[in-house]
């Protein structure tokens, strides 16, 4: 136990140091990871399923069964046949939930984090799935993928990290084959909100989850308008998923002590702050959630 706090402790620090540096970068990312991840784990209570939810009626939600949801709504436009690719796949729970109730799929994940894809094979061994779930390491903007290899693509919660979206947005072209769907669920830039206080905020939430590029409605379209997909679609969730955040709140209250016994106190204090703060400022926050889908043409 004290040997996991020193190292959490260890790690705190080289990420927090490293917020303060220009710019954002792979390492940026993988040291997010490496610190975080048993942070989420804990709170999304080891499901592997770490997105923020989705739900009609946020106020009092079940958040297990809206981060379940949430991965429904992402995969919900894809076809019901063929190879799947999620695209920072994290632990592995979308990939295993999506192939259970979609048997039809096979699904690969790729990830840029080797602890995730680790823990992402042995979820899916341990469920039964290791014939239709694979998982490798893989970067979202240089896939290490055939052409044309897969019916449907999806991301959930995992764009925000990506250094050129654009970029991305040429590469699922790339591996999509002809007719394949493109499904992704992003924080953009709310409308309206370009005030000193929400850039201030928007910088600070960019800097403590190693985002990089925060895309626009209009960037969306425009990315994958130009990589040559057609049938662009902006689906607007910004209630059904920002509106949990009370409900995230209230979890990591839940689980405040156990977490300050692994996390240095200051951290947690900090995360719970944050929260607070976005609560207050419903209806007022500089983002919005929104779910993209398109097609490539046949």
């Amino acid at each position: 136990m004290l040997a996991q706090r020193l190292d959490h402790m260890r790690k705190s620090l080289i990420y927090l140091a490293g917020t303060l540096l220009p710019g954002r970068n792979r390492a940026s990312v993988l040291q997010y990871y490496d610190l975080f991840t048993s942070l989420f784990e804990r709170v999304a209570e080891n499901s592997g399923i770490l997105n923020l939810g989705y739900a009609e009626n946020p106020q009092g939600a079940d958040l297990a069964e809206a981060q379940k949801e949430m991965v429904r709504q992402t995969v919900a436009a894809l076809p019901r046949k063929g190879a799947w690719l999620d695209v920072g796949c994290g632990v592995g729970g979308p990939a295993c939930l999506a192939a259970r109730e979609n048997p039809g799929v096979t699904v690969l994940g790729v990830n840029i984090t080797p602890n995730h894809v680790d823990n992402a094979l042995a979820r899916a061994r341990s469920l039964g799935l290791s014939k239709r779930v694979d998982f490798r390491l893989g970067d979202a903007m240089a896939m290490p993928l055939p052409n044309e290899a897969f019916s449907g693509l999806y991301a959930i919660e995992t764009a925000f990290h990506y250094q050129d979206k654009s970029r991305f947005c040429h590469e699922a072209f790339r591996v999509l084959a002809p007719g394949g769907v493109f499904s992704v669920a992003d924080i953009v830039w709310g409308r309206g909100f370009r005030s000193p206080v929400d850039r201030g905020l928007l910088w600070i939430w960019k800097r403590m989850l190693a985002a990089t590029e925060i895309f626009t409605e209009g960037d969306w379209r425009n990315g994958l308008e130009a990589a040559g997909f057609s049938g662009i679609e902006v689906r607007d969730i910004t209630r059904e998923v920002l509106d949990l955040m009370p409900v995230w709140r209230d979890r990591f209250k839940e689980h405040r002590e156990a977490l300050c016994r692994d996390y240095p106190r200051p951290l947690i204090a900090a995360a719970l702050l944050a929260f607070d703060i976005f609560v207050a400022r419903k209806g007022k926050a500089p983002i919005r959630y929104i779910l993209v889908t398109a097609r490539k043409p046949e």
